[in-house]
């Protein structure tokens, strides 16, 4: 699209508000011009729609790696409870249980593995709880209202 000139005047793509060609700019993302200085994105230095297009890539992204750390966490969450049931088999029934079962990695080191289980819990809900706040702040921004900075688990 070329722009429309008079002079030194030039309309806005997006408004078709006419201004002078020294207050607009052309975007570097989708190399269409001019554009008034109202629909420059401070944070990407483009258009606002090409700003919003890379929010909502990122907001993607985010979703697609919460949806990874999410699988993580539920295997976390079967070891954690086959060490509870290792553990519970381990001090109940310990005489009954087999030599071989007893002489088990597993069974022997209970704690480690159970701890593991535990610390990998904690930092999925970490990393979750983070994404969280990230897709917050772009989601604000794609919809343009204010984000609190406060994080809470859902």
């Amino acid at each position: 699209m070329q722009p429309e000139t008079n002079g030194s005047l030039v309309k806005c793509c997006l408004c078709e508000k006419s201004l002078e060609s020294r207050k607009s700019f052309a975007c570097k993302g989708c190399k269409k011009s001019p554009f008034c200085l109202e629909h420059l994105d401070p944070e990407y230095k483009v258009c606002s729609g090409c700003a919003t297009e890379e929010r909502i890539r990122l907001y993607n992204n985010l979703l697609r790696q919460e949806k990874g750390v999410k699988g993580f966490l539920r295997l976390t969450q079967f070891i954690l409870v086959m060490a509870i049931i290792f553990l519970a088999a381990r001090n109940l029934v310990h005489e009954h249980i087999p030599e071989f079962i007893r002489e088990n990695m597993f069974f022997e080191y209970v704690f480690v593995w159970g701890g593991a289980a535990a610390l990998g819990i904690i930092l999925c809900y970490v990393i979750i709880s983070s994404q969280k706040q990230k897709m917050k702040e772009i989601d604000g921004k794609i919809h343009d209202h204010k984000v609190y900075s406060f994080v809470t688990l859902e």
